[in-house]
């Protein structure tokens, strides 16, 4: 097969899933679908992400999936984390809070210069 016939332009461009996307036959699959190999920015966020051989992104999935089931099974690991959800929650609100009689307060200053010029 020709290089051109390898290649196809990516109808999203350079900032889609790739500037070209490459045609490879999979052999597990039954029919010769194409297997579609990412590049540009997604696949190079993917590569960083997951990075290494397939073996390398087995034992990381393997680990965060572990991970995962060790948070959803531990009573204590899950009151850890709403005890911290609920203590970040709270501070945010009161950040909020703060920010909202700021605002309050510069727009009666503002109001108040404005009457005071009108005089």
């Amino acid at each position: 097969m020709s290089d051109s016939h390898d290649r196809q332009q990516d109808p999203y461009g350079p900032w889609g899933a790739g500037h070209f996307t490459h045609h490879h036959h999979n052999p597990y699959l039954q029919g010769g679908a194409p297997h579609v190999a990412t590049e540009g920015f997604v696949g190079q966020a993917r590569s960083a992400f997951l990075g290494g051989s397939g073996s390398d992104r087995f034992v990381k999935g393997m680990l965060i999936g572990a991970a995962a089931t060790f948070l959803l099974t531990n009573e204590k690991a899950q009151q850890a984390i709403i005890k911290a959800g609920v203590n970040l929650f709270s501070q945010v609100a009161s950040n909020v809070e703060e920010l909202k009689e700021k605002v309050e307060d510069a727009r009666a200053e503002a109001q108040e210069q404005r009457m005071a010029q009108e005089d």
